[in-house]
Protein backbone atom coordinates (compact mmCIF):
# COMPACT_ATOMS: atom_id res chain seq x y z
CA UNK A 1 0.00 0.00 0.00
CA UNK A 2 1.02 3.26 -0.22
CA UNK A 3 2.85 5.58 2.72
CA UNK A 4 1.54 8.87 3.83
CA UNK A 5 4.15 12.10 3.77
CA UNK A 6 4.30 10.91 7.68
CA UNK A 7 5.24 7.78 7.62
CA UNK A 8 7.97 8.28 4.42
CA UNK A 9 9.45 10.77 6.81
CA UNK A 10 9.27 8.85 9.96
CA UNK A 11 11.03 5.50 7.81
CA UNK A 12 13.85 8.16 6.27
CA UNK A 13 14.85 9.62 10.20
CA UNK A 14 15.00 6.34 10.82
CA UNK A 15 17.27 5.09 8.31
CA UNK A 16 19.20 8.28 9.28
CA UNK A 17 19.76 7.96 12.82
CA UNK A 18 20.56 4.01 12.47
CA UNK A 19 23.23 4.88 9.97
CA UNK A 20 24.46 7.43 12.10
CA UNK A 21 24.97 5.13 15.25
CA UNK A 22 26.86 2.63 12.62
CA UNK A 23 28.81 5.27 10.91
CA UNK A 24 27.67 4.85 8.05
CA UNK A 25 27.31 8.22 6.35
CA UNK A 26 26.73 6.95 2.75
CA UNK A 27 23.59 6.23 3.86
CA UNK A 28 22.78 8.93 6.26
CA UNK A 29 23.02 11.76 4.30
CA UNK A 30 20.70 10.76 1.40
CA UNK A 31 18.12 9.46 4.21
CA UNK A 32 18.40 12.70 5.65
CA UNK A 33 18.31 14.73 2.20
CA UNK A 34 15.01 12.80 1.34
CA UNK A 35 13.31 13.86 5.04
CA UNK A 36 14.05 17.28 3.80
CA UNK A 37 12.86 17.01 0.51
CA UNK A 38 9.18 17.23 1.69
CA UNK A 39 8.55 19.35 3.62
CA UNK A 40 11.86 21.32 3.83
CA UNK A 41 13.20 22.24 7.34
CA UNK A 42 12.80 19.34 9.21
CA UNK A 43 14.85 19.62 12.66
CA UNK A 44 15.49 16.13 13.12
CA UNK A 45 16.86 15.78 9.25
CA UNK A 46 18.76 19.17 9.64
CA UNK A 47 20.50 17.94 12.59
CA UNK A 48 21.83 14.77 11.31
CA UNK A 49 23.22 16.12 7.98
CA UNK A 50 25.10 18.64 10.42
CA UNK A 51 26.35 15.37 12.21
CA UNK A 52 27.51 13.87 8.71
CA UNK A 53 29.30 17.06 7.90
CA UNK A 54 30.76 17.19 11.89
CA UNK A 55 31.89 13.42 11.33
CA UNK A 56 33.58 14.76 7.76
CA UNK A 57 35.67 17.71 9.23
CA UNK A 58 33.28 20.22 7.32
CA UNK A 59 32.75 21.92 10.62
CA UNK A 60 31.61 25.39 8.90
CA UNK A 61 29.27 23.50 6.78
CA UNK A 62 27.73 21.34 9.61
CA UNK A 63 27.20 24.83 12.01
CA UNK A 64 25.18 26.37 8.89
CA UNK A 65 23.20 23.05 9.36
CA UNK A 66 22.61 23.26 13.06
CA UNK A 67 21.55 26.56 12.47
CA UNK A 68 19.26 25.45 10.13
CA UNK A 69 17.95 23.62 12.62
CA UNK A 70 17.58 25.98 15.13
CA UNK A 71 15.62 28.39 13.04
CA UNK A 72 13.27 25.70 11.89
CA UNK A 73 12.62 24.61 15.70
CA UNK A 74 13.69 28.16 17.81
CA UNK A 75 11.99 26.47 21.12
CA UNK A 76 14.66 23.42 20.15
CA UNK A 77 17.25 23.03 23.22
CA UNK A 78 19.01 20.00 21.14
CA UNK A 79 19.14 22.55 17.99
CA UNK A 80 20.79 25.19 20.19
CA UNK A 81 23.09 23.03 21.69
CA UNK A 82 24.07 21.24 18.33
CA UNK A 83 24.81 25.05 17.09
CA UNK A 84 26.60 26.12 20.58
CA UNK A 85 28.90 23.00 20.41
CA UNK A 86 29.87 23.85 17.08
CA UNK A 87 30.84 27.09 17.41
CA UNK A 88 32.67 25.97 20.27
CA UNK A 89 34.85 23.75 17.95
CA UNK A 90 35.25 26.69 15.26
CA UNK A 91 36.34 28.57 18.56
CA UNK A 92 33.76 31.10 18.34
CA UNK A 93 33.94 31.30 22.09
CA UNK A 94 31.74 34.05 22.85
CA UNK A 95 28.91 33.07 20.15
CA UNK A 96 28.85 29.75 21.96
CA UNK A 97 28.70 30.76 25.38
CA UNK A 98 25.61 32.55 24.37
CA UNK A 99 23.83 30.09 22.71
CA UNK A 100 24.90 27.22 25.53
CA UNK A 101 23.16 30.06 27.76
CA UNK A 102 19.91 29.97 25.51
CA UNK A 103 20.01 26.36 25.60
CA UNK A 104 19.88 26.27 29.36
CA UNK A 105 16.76 28.55 29.49
CA UNK A 106 14.70 26.12 27.31
CA UNK A 107 16.19 22.98 28.72
CA UNK A 108 17.36 24.02 32.74
CA UNK A 109 18.19 19.94 33.21
CA UNK A 110 20.54 19.88 30.14
CA UNK A 111 24.03 18.61 31.23
CA UNK A 112 25.81 18.83 28.53
CA UNK A 113 25.71 22.52 28.53
CA UNK A 114 26.45 23.19 31.73
CA UNK A 115 29.73 20.51 30.96
CA UNK A 116 30.64 22.38 27.64
CA UNK A 117 30.25 25.74 29.35
CA UNK A 118 32.36 25.15 32.10
CA UNK A 119 35.39 23.54 30.17
CA UNK A 120 34.77 26.40 28.23
CA UNK A 121 35.06 29.13 30.87
CA UNK A 122 38.02 27.26 32.28
CA UNK A 123 39.99 27.03 29.17
CA UNK A 124 39.34 30.83 28.29
CA UNK A 125 40.83 31.49 31.92
CA UNK A 126 38.09 32.02 33.26
CA UNK A 127 38.12 29.54 36.10
CA UNK A 128 35.86 31.49 38.85
CA UNK A 129 32.64 31.53 35.98
CA UNK A 130 33.39 28.17 35.46
CA UNK A 131 33.02 27.38 39.66
CA UNK A 132 29.85 29.75 39.70
CA UNK A 133 28.07 28.07 37.10
CA UNK A 134 28.64 24.72 38.19
CA UNK A 135 27.65 25.34 41.47
CA UNK A 136 24.65 26.85 40.14
CA UNK A 137 23.29 23.70 38.37
CA UNK A 138 24.19 21.28 41.33
CA UNK A 139 22.07 24.05 43.45
CA UNK A 140 19.52 23.83 41.20
CA UNK A 141 19.06 20.23 42.03
CA UNK A 142 21.26 18.92 38.63
CA UNK A 143 23.21 16.46 40.81
CA UNK A 144 25.01 14.17 37.98
CA UNK A 145 28.60 12.77 38.55
CA UNK A 146 29.88 14.57 35.77
CA UNK A 147 29.21 18.01 36.71
CA UNK A 148 30.12 16.83 40.08
CA UNK A 149 33.64 15.76 39.00
CA UNK A 150 34.45 18.88 36.57
CA UNK A 151 33.54 21.25 40.01
CA UNK A 152 35.74 18.95 42.16
CA UNK A 153 38.37 19.32 39.70
CA UNK A 154 38.13 22.98 38.66
CA UNK A 155 38.33 23.48 42.72
CA UNK A 156 41.87 21.68 42.53
CA UNK A 157 42.86 23.71 39.99
CA UNK A 158 42.03 26.76 41.90
CA UNK A 159 43.99 25.68 45.01
CA UNK A 160 40.92 24.90 46.96
CA UNK A 161 41.54 21.54 47.74
CA UNK A 162 39.09 21.38 50.63
CA UNK A 163 36.11 22.50 48.97
CA UNK A 164 37.20 19.82 46.23
CA UNK A 165 37.52 16.68 48.85
CA UNK A 166 34.60 18.10 49.90
CA UNK A 167 32.89 17.39 46.69
CA UNK A 168 34.24 14.79 45.82
CA UNK A 169 33.10 13.41 49.16
CA UNK A 170 29.48 14.17 48.81
CA UNK A 171 29.71 12.82 44.97
CA UNK A 172 30.54 9.58 45.98
CA UNK A 173 28.09 9.46 49.01
CA UNK A 174 25.02 10.46 46.12
CA UNK A 175 26.46 8.27 43.45
CA UNK A 176 28.43 5.81 44.50
CA UNK A 177 32.29 4.37 43.10
CA UNK A 178 32.68 6.35 39.66
CA UNK A 179 36.12 6.61 38.23
CA UNK A 180 35.74 10.62 37.93
CA UNK A 181 34.62 11.08 41.72
CA UNK A 182 37.84 8.67 43.10
CA UNK A 183 40.10 10.49 40.78
CA UNK A 184 38.68 13.69 41.86
CA UNK A 185 39.03 12.69 45.63
CA UNK A 186 42.23 11.66 45.55
CA UNK A 187 43.91 14.60 43.42
CA UNK A 188 42.11 16.70 45.87
CA UNK A 189 44.12 15.46 49.08
CA UNK A 190 47.31 14.98 46.69
CA UNK A 191 47.17 18.95 45.93
CA UNK A 192 46.24 19.47 49.82
CA UNK A 193 49.56 20.60 51.97
CA UNK A 194 47.89 20.20 55.50
CA UNK A 195 47.25 15.78 54.01
CA UNK A 196 49.51 13.24 54.27
CA UNK A 197 49.53 12.59 50.44
CA UNK A 198 49.70 8.86 51.20
CA UNK A 199 46.26 8.58 51.62
CA UNK A 200 45.45 9.76 47.68
CA UNK A 201 46.51 6.24 47.28
CA UNK A 202 43.41 4.22 47.28
CA UNK A 203 41.14 6.65 45.66
CA UNK A 204 44.04 7.06 42.58
CA UNK A 205 44.07 3.40 42.61
CA UNK A 206 40.30 2.74 42.86
CA UNK A 207 40.56 5.24 40.07
CA UNK A 208 42.32 3.06 37.74
CA UNK A 209 41.12 0.18 38.51
CA UNK A 210 37.40 2.10 37.19
CA UNK A 211 38.49 3.37 34.16
CA UNK A 212 39.64 6.69 33.30
CA UNK A 213 40.26 8.56 30.50
CA UNK A 214 43.95 9.21 30.71
CA UNK A 215 45.18 6.59 32.90
CA UNK A 216 49.05 7.33 31.99
CA UNK A 217 48.54 11.08 34.60
CA UNK A 218 47.01 9.02 36.99
CA UNK A 219 49.93 6.57 36.92
CA UNK A 220 52.58 9.12 36.79
CA UNK A 221 50.57 11.13 39.70
CA UNK A 222 50.38 7.68 42.01
CA UNK A 223 53.70 6.68 41.46
CA UNK A 224 55.45 9.71 42.56
CA UNK A 225 53.36 9.72 46.02
CA UNK A 226 54.44 6.28 46.03
CA UNK A 227 58.41 7.09 45.52
CA UNK A 228 57.18 9.68 48.27
CA UNK A 229 55.90 7.60 50.82
CA UNK A 230 59.21 5.18 50.09
CA UNK A 231 57.78 2.63 48.22
CA UNK A 232 59.45 2.55 45.14
CA UNK A 233 58.93 -1.26 44.05
CA UNK A 234 55.22 -0.61 43.61
CA UNK A 235 56.22 3.04 41.94
CA UNK A 236 57.99 1.51 39.58
CA UNK A 237 54.98 -0.83 38.41
CA UNK A 238 53.26 2.46 37.75
CA UNK A 239 55.81 4.31 36.26
CA UNK A 240 56.58 1.34 33.88
CA UNK A 241 53.11 1.19 32.25
CA UNK A 242 52.81 4.98 32.37
CA UNK A 243 54.90 5.30 28.94
CA UNK A 244 52.91 3.02 26.81
CA UNK A 245 50.74 5.97 26.89
CA UNK A 246 53.13 8.79 27.56
CA UNK A 247 56.37 7.81 25.41
CA UNK A 248 56.88 11.22 24.90
CA UNK A 249 56.70 12.74 28.71
CA UNK A 250 60.34 13.81 30.23
CA UNK A 251 58.67 13.37 33.74
CA UNK A 252 57.20 10.10 33.26
CA UNK A 253 61.25 8.72 32.29
CA UNK A 254 62.82 10.79 35.21
CA UNK A 255 60.27 9.44 38.14
CA UNK A 256 61.10 5.87 36.38
CA UNK A 257 64.80 6.48 36.75
CA UNK A 258 64.39 7.52 40.39
CA UNK A 259 62.37 5.12 41.16
CA UNK A 260 64.43 2.41 39.90
CA UNK A 261 67.59 3.58 41.23
CA UNK A 262 65.52 3.02 44.71
CA UNK A 263 65.11 -0.44 44.05
CA UNK A 264 69.10 -0.74 43.56
CA UNK A 265 68.06 -1.87 39.67
CA UNK A 266 70.95 1.09 38.52
CA UNK A 267 70.77 0.22 34.80
CA UNK A 268 67.33 0.15 33.97
CA UNK A 269 67.75 3.95 36.47
CA UNK A 270 70.61 4.95 33.60
CA UNK A 271 68.53 4.01 30.93
CA UNK A 272 65.55 6.29 31.96
CA UNK A 273 67.13 9.14 33.20
CA UNK A 274 69.12 9.35 29.66
CA UNK A 275 65.58 8.70 27.94
CA UNK A 276 64.70 12.11 30.34
CA UNK A 277 67.88 13.91 28.53
CA UNK A 278 66.68 13.01 25.24
CA UNK A 279 62.85 13.77 25.80
CA UNK A 280 63.81 17.06 27.71
CA UNK A 281 65.50 18.42 24.42
CA UNK A 282 62.74 17.04 22.46
CA UNK A 283 60.50 19.15 24.08
CA UNK A 284 62.42 22.57 24.15
CA UNK A 285 62.85 22.40 20.67
CA UNK A 286 59.28 21.59 20.21
CA UNK A 287 58.55 24.77 22.34
CA UNK A 288 60.54 26.82 20.32
CA UNK A 289 58.63 25.95 17.38
CA UNK A 290 55.41 26.17 19.42
CA UNK A 291 56.45 29.86 19.42
CA UNK A 292 57.20 30.23 16.35
CA UNK A 293 53.88 29.09 15.02
CA UNK A 294 52.65 31.51 17.78
CA UNK A 295 54.30 34.68 16.57
CA UNK A 296 53.02 33.46 12.66
CA UNK A 297 49.65 32.84 14.40
CA UNK A 298 49.19 36.17 15.71
CA UNK A 299 50.44 37.90 12.37
CA UNK A 300 47.81 35.89 10.26
CA UNK A 301 44.96 37.36 12.81
CA UNK A 302 46.09 40.56 13.22
CA UNK A 303 45.22 40.73 9.15
CA UNK A 304 42.17 39.01 9.19
CA UNK A 305 41.10 41.72 11.92
CA UNK A 306 42.08 44.35 9.41
CA UNK A 307 40.23 42.75 7.10
CA UNK A 308 42.86 41.56 5.03
CA UNK A 309 41.91 38.16 4.40
CA UNK A 310 43.65 37.19 1.30
CA UNK A 311 47.03 38.16 2.94
CA UNK A 312 45.60 36.20 6.25
CA UNK A 313 45.08 33.08 4.58
CA UNK A 314 48.22 32.91 2.53
CA UNK A 315 49.63 33.09 5.89
CA UNK A 316 47.95 30.86 7.70
CA UNK A 317 48.47 28.46 4.29
CA UNK A 318 52.27 28.79 4.88
CA UNK A 319 52.07 27.94 8.75
CA UNK A 320 49.70 25.13 7.76
CA UNK A 321 53.11 23.85 4.87
CA UNK A 322 55.40 23.26 7.79
CA UNK A 323 52.56 22.67 10.83
CA UNK A 324 50.28 20.85 8.99
CA UNK A 325 48.58 19.13 12.32
CA UNK A 326 48.05 22.30 14.35
CA UNK A 327 44.86 22.61 15.46
CA UNK A 328 44.66 26.28 16.13
CA UNK A 329 45.71 27.33 13.17
CA UNK A 330 43.11 24.70 11.07
CA UNK A 331 40.60 26.73 13.29
CA UNK A 332 41.92 29.68 12.41
CA UNK A 333 41.49 29.37 8.70
CA UNK A 334 38.05 28.17 8.94
CA UNK A 335 37.26 31.74 10.97
CA UNK A 336 39.08 33.29 7.75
Amino acid sequence: RGQSEGEVVGRQLAIGVEALRSDDLETAAPAFHEVLAAPPGNELALLGLSEVLERQTDLVAALAMAQRASAAAPESAPALLAVGRLQALLGHSDQALATLEQCRALAPDDVESYQLSSIMLRDLGRRDEAIQLLELALEGGLRQPQLETELAMLLIAADRPGEAQQRAEEGLAKHGETAGLQLALGLAIANDSSADRADAIPYLENALALGVPDPSRVQLELGSILLEANRPAEAVDHLTRAPELMPDSPDVAYKLGVAQRATGDAEAARESLARFQELKAQNEKQERLGLEVGTALNEAQSLATANRLPEALQKVDSILATHPDEARVHTLRAKI
